[in-house]
């Protein structure tokens, strides 16, 4: 209680600031702005993209939704944009960071004791379509992409958020939303800037980043480039696991067994660094763009993926780099007085994974060396493919978009090395079917390298087309449909309808009908079972597609615009039933589709923006979710709250700026020592305890208060800036809960990183 008023009271007064700014002369009459003309392109537009919300001159058009440019008020979807000002004015620093204060998202939640971040939507991981510049870059193998600092936020225009799912015209993986990552080019952030910055503590030990960026614009734009190289290292957080995980059963579908769990809190100590290196380039001529994004990183992890803590033994920490190389060229045009227009782009991109080592279990007296794994691809996972489409203006105001996309996703063969986890001599080894090869490690020389997924190749096409009829000045309606097919699950054919009226001159209100869906992963079809860990996954090739329907309705207004002190108030009602079909899950080791989820998801927005460049924002975000087999999930917050205020000083030389996340209650279910080993009573290890299969408690998460600030002096002579933030102001010692409602590999809800700071310069000309 004591934390949540603190909150309170320090967002309060940050967000009086507005109030008491001194922002010069009070404007008598302030001058309404010549209304915008969203029909007419701007060249250094990207064709897919939106430009949106209310950012004044800046949010009022949206592309994305409907790949097309119209209104964010009359576009056929749920959609928040965050610039890259906003970026700036929240202290984000990852794109999971961004999402998780985005209605429909909880954002940044950690899986595997932070070896995965994903952020949910509507309750439910790994079910979003995320594009960079318009290209599919969710990882085929596991169906996801991590979204931490692999895109760094300094390459990034804007991020542009569809609530909701969005097959018809995006495709595969848009199950319950789609998010568009549009790069900087040479307009967008011309000139050379130099920024770098460190920061410190227990949220984030040891923090540095540099960026270099430049771009250009040359022939009255028709010539432009950007590069973009950023790097950051840390240390990495320190955690604490109530009660660490020396031993226990490995991951589902292996076999359930006892778990050895310690007795004091344990907390890791980061001692290696993580390494991030970034580099973004985008060269365009007329109507060509040729654009790619390179990545490469080594993030070590003191902590398991179960909850060991394996900072003792360096040998054990996890070496893991999960990489992102893509390369796009684009054509876009329009004709026939603008009312024809061509798009055209060609991608390549590839999936690196690799966990070398993979420590699992510390040393103990039941494993002499520890538990340690290596996960190996030597050629990733690469996908390859072309979409096209067609756009015409016909007559009666109707609006006819047509297009194709071909594309073949190439898993390479992944190798998994096991080393035995006790000291035998070389006979020993050879006996039991390993090999002794010291020269992997001489401390575990004896081990086995195995098939862990076996080399797999997937050719897909579709064709979609949608169509948008105004009816009236005041009424339009869309109708869409895709048809994609694969050489490895059956044919998907996804609808969508939208209703858009203009209720007065600022206020919308939209009804819409969509559907999504998720082919099997290769993970899900492509395993090998019967590897040396024990964890026996069975492939299933005859998976049908994950699919989503959903109904959508929302009330959008502007209201008291250049109402001094008053710019503009935007607000935004969401109301959505999402019902999902063919969950993928695997019990007992099969990967099977299961049953259906129904959703409930309520969204409110409201942004409130004030002469003299001040701000106040609030959101609010409910979830239900049921599942026909194991009922109400109760792993996820049903109530999220986000709230932040800026105040701009002295010619806005001078930022101050909150944000706050209030994320409510959730359960987790764990092994508990108060429930010893059936029949044995308590059985102890060196400061440990057995804890039998059946030893569950459900944990309460409690509800989490998040509190970031930021100060920052802009534009000092033109060309500085100089700022600090600090993270989990109140040092909120705070937990995940596992994804799904499991008590196998997370024994123990998962910790998150406490209070940290980062202090920030740049410059630029």
């Amino acid at each position: 209680m004591r934390q949540f008023v603190r909150s309170l009271v320090l967002c309060t007064l940050i967000c009086a600031a507005p109030a008491a700014a001194d922002d010069g002369p009070t404007p008598k009459k302030p001058t309404k702005p010549k209304p915008e003309k969203p029909d007419d392109p701007d060249p250094n537009d990207d064709p897919l993209t939106i430009m949106m919300d209310f950012e004044l001159s800046e949010r009022r058009v949206v592309e994305q939704a409907a790949r097309k440019r119209t209104t964010i008020q009359q576009a056929p979807a749920i959609i928040t944009v965050i610039t890259a000002k906003e970026i700036k004015d929240r202290g984000y620093r990852t794109l999971n960071d961004v999402l998780r204060t985005i209605p429909g998202f909880e954002g940044d939640r950690w899986e595997f004791n932070g070896w995965f971040k994903d952020s949910l939507t509507r309750g439910i991981p790994g079910t979003t379509l995320v594009l960079l510049d318009g290209v599919n870059i969710v990882e085929p193998t596991r169906n996801v992409i991590v979204l931490d600092r692999k895109i760094p936020l300094e390459i990034v225009k804007r991020v542009e958020v569809t609530s909701g799912p969005g097959s018809v015209l995006w495709g595969s993986n848009a199950l319950l939303g789609v998010i568009n990552i549009i790069t900087h080019d040479g307009a967008s952030k011309p000139g050379v800037e130099y920024r770098i910055g460190g920061g410190g503590g227990p949220g984030a030990r040891a923090s540095g980043r540099a960026h270099m960026s430049y771009g250009g614009s040359w022939l009255d734009g028709d010539l432009r480039a950007f590069v973009g190289v950023t790097y950051y290292n840390t240390d990495g957080p320190e955690l604490t696991v109530d009660e660490p995980l020396i031993l226990g059963p490995l991951p589902a579908p292996a076999q359930d067994g006892s778990s050895l769990l310690g007795h004091a809190p344990a907390t890791s100590s980061p001692v290696n660094d993580d390494h991030f290196l970034n580099v973004a380039t985008r060269l365009s001529w007329g109507p060509v763009t040729l654009s790619g994004f390179t990545g490469f990183e080594a993030e070590r992890r003191e902590l398991g993926s179960g909850g060991s803590v394996l900072t003792q033994d360096p040998s054990l920490i996890t070496s893991g780099s999960d990489q992102l190389h893509n390369v796009r060229l684009r054509y876009y045009d329009r004709f026939a007085s603008e009312d024809f227009g061509v798009n055209f782009q060609a991608y390549w991109t590839n999936w690196q994974l690799h966990e070398n080592p993979s420590g699992i279990f510390p040393r103990s007296i039941p494993l002499e060396t520890g538990g340690k794994t290596s996960l190996e691809s030597e050629k990733g996972t690469t996908r390859t493919g072309f979409n096209v489409d067609f756009d015409w203006h016909l007559p009666f105001d109707n609006h006819l978009l047509v297009g194709g996309e071909i594309f073949a996703d190439v898993l390479g063969d992944v190798q998994l090395t096991s080393f035995y986890p006790l000291v035998i001599t070389q006979d020993e080894c050879v006996a039991i079917g390993f090999q002794y090869r010291p020269d992997l490690d001489p401390e575990r020389p004896c081990s086995l390298e195995q098939q862990a997924l076996v080399g797999q190749e997937r050719y897909v096409g579709a064709f979609y087309a949608q169509d948008a009829w105004k009816l009236s000045n005041r009424i339009a309606v869309n109708l869409g449909f895709r048809g994609q097919f694969a050489t490895t699950y059956d044919p998907s054919l996804s609808v969508s309808a939208g209703f858009v009226t203009q209720l007065t001159d600022l206020v919308f209100l939209k009804a819409t009908y969509s559907e999504g869906f998720r082919p099997p992963d290769f993970q899900s079809t492509a395993t090998r079972a019967g590897v040396a860990t024990g964890v026996t996954v069975e492939a299933n090739p005859d998976l049908d597609v994950e699919s989503s329907r959903a109904v959508e309705t929302e009330i959008n207004a502007v209201l008291f615009e250049n109402s001094w002190p008053i710019r503009q108030l935007y607000l935004r009602a969401d109301y959505s039933f999402t019902r999902m079909e063919n969950v993928i899950v695997s019990p007992g080791g099969r990967f099977v589709n299961s049953g259906l989820r129904d959703i409930h998801s309520v969204e409110l927005l409201g942004k409130l923006h004030f002469y003299g460049d001040h701000e106040l924002w609030l959101s609010y975000y409910f979830v239900d979710v049921v599942d026909s087999d194991l009922g109400r999930l109760r792993n996820i917050a049903n109530h999220i709250i986000n709230a932040g205020a800026r105040a701009s000083l002295f010619g806005g030389h001078l930022q101050l700026m909150s944000v706050l996340t209030v994320r409510g209650s959730m359960e987790d279910l764990n092994r508990t020592q108060d429930s010893p080993l059936p029949g044995l009573g308590p059985v102890e290890i060196a400061g440990a305890s057995w804890v039998g299969p059946t030893g569950l408690e459900v944990t309460e998460i409690p509800t989490a208060i998040l509190l970031r600030v930021g100060v920052e002096a802009r534009d000092l002579w033109n060309v500085v800036d100089v700022g600090a933030w600090v993270y989990n102001v109140l040092d909120v010692q705070y937990s995940d809960p596992d994804f799904f409602f499991d008590d196998r590999i997370m024994t123990r809800p998962q910790p998150k990183p406490g209070l940290s700071f980062f202090l920030q310069g740049a410059v630029r000309w």
